[in-house]
């Protein structure tokens, strides 16, 4: 009896980084939201105009990205505050949210350039 519930609560919580991944999560698919939307938005508006092509739509949806950058900043701290993560704890999540995705996609650009490099692709 007394055993269980002295380990209970070493056993049964949660890992401590469990509050800082959800709300890393949480706040970049709200920046990713965001910035589709805005893209859709601005395309929507004007949509009359030929001279926005493909690679316009690209650079749009990149600054889009970018200023949505407050949007998931807000909702992972957020999140991280609802958990009652401390403020160095609130710190980390919202500088991660800022560089997890971004530094995943460079990461793996990098790997396949050098791929290529190596291969002597032209």
């Amino acid at each position: 009896g007394d055993a269980v519930r002295a380990i209970g609560g070493d056993v049964f919580r949660p890992p401590s980084f469990a509050t800082q991944v959800f709300s890393v999560a949480s706040g970049t698919g709200a920046q990713l939201l965001s910035a589709i939307l805005l893209t859709i938005f601005y395309k929507a508006t004007t949509s009359l105009e030929p001279r926005i092509h493909k690679i316009g739509v690209a650079m749009i949806f990149l600054w889009s990205y970018a200023l949505s950058g407050i949007v998931g900043g807000f909702i992972a701290g957020g999140m991280a505050k609802h958990t009652r993560s401390g403020a160095y704890e609130i710190q980390q999540v919202i500088v991660r949210t800022a560089v997890i995705l971004p530094g995943t996609i460079l990461g793996y650009h990098i790997l396949i350039d050098m791929t290529a490099w190596i291969m002597g692709s032209s």
